[in-house]
């Protein structure tokens, strides 16, 4: 379903079974922390930057985050709401309709060419079920690569690694094989009628 992906990452980021959102952004705070989770067409990265004293503390929360999601109903149902919103908002955004408008010209049916949020329709259709389902697929060792930089060693970074996140089951190896996009042929002129607009993106 189109915008699973995006919308289990801002599910991640609001709390786990054992925690709240809220109890989730104290945790952060008191380690001195920043937390991310971006979702592309190819991956999804959890990144974040933490106080040296406090990387074992903020190694374990990230572990957690991972492998103990809620998808609570009510988080559920409000970040639907803020992903319509969003997509509403975006209508009135040239350089975003633009964008979207290029790659949906360039890639047509293939999967690139399908918009990373979602859809209205779409989102309206995800469920705690799907979302648990996915993370089930998409969350395990095998699928999850570490890059992590700043006041530790090579030696130490391995160490860390394996220590807070070598339990965390190995799952399916998710394997995705694209068709190759068809090239589009001959030059194309795509056109956004906004009337009354007083800029043009290009």
């Amino acid at each position: 379903d189109e915008g699973l992906g995006r919308l289990m990452g801002r599910l991640l980021r609001r709390g786990t079974a054992t925690m709240s959102s809220k109890e989730l952004e104290e945790r952060l705070g008191l380690m001195g922390a920043r937390l991310s989770v971006e979702t592309g067409y190819h991956s999804m990265r959890i990144g974040g930057v933490v106080l040296a004293r406090n990387l074992n503390a903020f190694a374990e929360l990230m572990v957690e985050l991972l492998t103990a999601p809620a998808f609570r109903p009510r988080e559920l149902a409000q970040a639907k709401r803020e992903t319509l919103a969003a997509l509403s908002q975006a209508r009135d955004d040239d350089r975003y309709l633009a964008a979207r408008s290029f790659r949906q010209a360039l890639y047509r049916d293939h999967p690139y060419g399908r918009p990373i949020s979602g859809t209205p329709a779409s989102i309206q259709r995800l469920t705690r079920e799907k979302l648990f389902a996915h993370h089930a697929r998409m969350v395990g060792s095998r699928n999850i690569f570490f890059a992590i930089s700043g006041a530790l060693s090579a030696a130490e970074a391995e160490i860390l690694v394996g220590g807070f996140f070598g339990d965390i089951p190995r799952g399916p190896r998710v394997k995705v094989r694209l068709p190759a996009p068809k090239r589009p042929r001959g030059r194309r002129v795509v056109l956004i009628d906004k009337p009354g607009r007083s800029q043009t993106q290009m």
